[in-house]
């Protein structure tokens, strides 16, 4: 693995560095399935960030769940019979109609979410507030949101989607009402949405709120056993829709809930909201034994990419995902009307490796990927990489790479269409993020990913 330092339009290897608090687990590698020991070596340092985190999550008495691979494509693949859309390399899929909002979020382009507070008053096991930076101080106080929301007017060039959100913000609704008309303000084009439990909306309280307000998103939270009472569900969406013209539910899915889930479904679809967003339900690694209690599993594969995200959430709950297409799949196949969008953990992270990575130019070897905003190219070891490079060099390709000393090559994804007919069976596909080092003033585009392929089946396109 190798980063690359940008300073004032040099260019250089240096070696990597492992962070030890990254502890998000990637696609699964196996580096003894290669042959040349050379890769094994290689890859080894993503084997020892998900042995980590294995590690971490058995500490706190909590196991993964089966790789379910096989059963998401599966009904993956029972989507193409309806007129589902799907977004971020499939880690977002909606019918019907999605939120402005959510197709601003991917790459967070002059969108942002403020927080008002971190005081609320529930109190959900499964709430990933804990992890927010200032957790403590913000419980206890509030924000002057309006000051940081001029201060992200100034560096857009156009503000698109901005949001409030908690703990609870109606908790402090005067305060709510003067954010969203001082927003309006600035541009009545902004998309506005508050963010709320619910448990505090009356019909005055949104009146007022309304002149400013566009989306209300209500994260509906239901007890540990993933049952919503309905009735008083019922009446908070139908008073949300007397004075808001988007009303949004988000809802956390738990694992063998799509009874629950489908009666939630049916309640919005016959109330005629908005949409439904149906999220991955996360663990926020604390409360590990009402988890362990429950009988829940981390997903096998929480991340493909391990990194250290700045989003303030979890590690995916095995069952969640599944159980959040096959409700999706319900809706399609009942034909609702109303918009249901599932948006998985990973669809959250994506804007952050995009703004990373928008002001980097890419090296003539690295492909920046429109799908999940890495940077990617290819990698070459030993023997692989004498013979790649003659093959490659004769084939007139120019944008490489070579070590000779180490024996390495990297060049352009694109490029692999030359290796097609060769015998080189072993290459790795690296995954890379730009990080502003500040203390050097410099940007680093590191490495932080690899995955194994074959060259001679490999399909560079779609990256």
């Amino acid at each position: 693995m190798s980063d690359r330092l940008l300073d004032g339009g040099q260019t250089m290897l240096c070696p990597p560095v492992y962070q030890l608090s990254t502890i998000h687990e990637g696609a699964i590698i196996d580096s003894h399935s290669f042959v040349d020991p050379r890769y094994q070596a290689y890859c080894q340092p993503i084997e020892n960030k998900l042995r980590r985190l294995r590690e971490a999550v058995h500490r706190l008495g909590l196991e993964f769940g089966p790789n379910r691979f096989e059963e998401i494509s599966a009904l993956k693949r029972q989507f193409t019979a309806f007129d589902l859309k799907q977004r971020n390399n499939a880690h977002s899929l909606f019918l019907n109609r999605l939120s402005p909002a959510c197709k601003y979020c991917n790459r967070a382009e002059g969108s942002t979410t403020f927080i008002l507070t971190l005081a609320c008053n529930r109190d959900c096991f499964f709430c990933t507030n804990r992890n927010q930076h200032n957790y403590e101080q913000l419980s206890r106080t509030t924000n002057d949101v309006i000051s940081q929301f001029d201060n992200f007017a100034q560096r857009q060039k156009t503000v698109q989607a901005v949001a409030l959100t908690g703990g609870e913000p109606l908790l402090h609704p005067d305060m709510c009402r003067d954010f969203f008309h001082h927003v309006k303000a600035h541009d009545a084009r902004i998309h506005t949405r508050l963010y709320s439990n619910g448990d505090l909306v009356t019909d005055d309280m949104l009146s007022s709120l309304s002149p400013w307000l566009n989306e209300i998103r209500l994260g509906l939270k239901p007890d540990m056993y993933g049952e919503f009472l309905l009735q008083p569900i019922g009446d908070v969406l139908s008073c949300c829709a007397r004075h808001i013209s988007q009303v949004t539910v988000e809802v956390p899915v738990m694992p063998n809930s799509f009874a629950n889930m489908v009666a939630l479904l049916e309640l919005c679809n016959t109330l005629d909201i908005f949409s439904v967003n149906l999220l991955e339900f996360l663990f926020p690694w604390h409360h590990a034994d009402w988890y362990q209690k429950q009988g829940y599993r981390i997903k096998k594969r929480p991340y493909k990419v391990l990194y250290n995200y700045d989003y303030a959430g979890g590690l995916p709950i095995d069952g969640s995902e599944t159980e959040a297409l096959r409700c999706l799949l319900h809706a399609s196949r009942h034909e609702f009307r109303v918009g249901v969008h599932y948006c998985s953990l990973e669809n959250k992270l994506t804007s952050q490796i995009y703004q990373q990575n928008k002001a980097v130019h890419p090296a003539p070897t690295e492909l920046a990927s429109q799908e999940d905003h890495f940077l990617k190219s290819v990698r070459f070891l030993g023997t692989d990489a004498d013979k790649a490079y003659r093959i490659l060099r004769n084939c007139g390709v120019r944008r490489l790479i070579r070590d000779i000393e180490q024996r390495t090559l990297e060049c352009h994804p694109e490029d692999l269409l030359h290796l097609k007919t060769s015998d080189i069976r072993e290459a790795v596909l690296t995954y890379a993020v730009a990080e502003n080092e500040k203390a050097e003033g410099l940007t680093v585009v590191r490495e932080v990913h690899m995955e194994q392929i074959d060259p001679q089946t490999f399909d560079p396109f779609g990256l």
